[in-house]
């Protein structure tokens, strides 16, 4: 029989980390609005737009960017927890 804390710890973690992102995302964005609309519009559009306003805004842009590695960094450890018979084989 299947363990329910097996299933449910990694793949919470995972959720949980994708929601960190995610919302490190949108400060990051809010961020990059309070300095200008243009910054905000090229981390939307421009790829390595955003690291580049992290570099250069860093007072403004550390604790989306924390918040983002948090993430990050639990979906990491979730996804190492997850045992081998959960995940898919194709």
């Amino acid at each position: 029989m299947l363990d329910a804390l097996e299933i449910f710890v990694p793949v919470g973690g995972l959720l949980f980390g994708l929601v960190l992102v995610a919302f490190g995302l949108v400060l990051l964005l809010v961020a990059a609005f309070r300095v200008s609309p243009g910054w905000a519009l090229a981390c939307l559009a421009v790829p390595f737009a955003a690291p580049v306003f992290v570099a250069l805004h860093w007072p403004a842009a550390r604790r989306p960017f924390f918040l983002q590695a948090a993430g990050f960094a639990l979906f990491l450890l979730a996804a190492a927890l997850t045992p081998d018979w959960a995940l898919p084989t194709g």
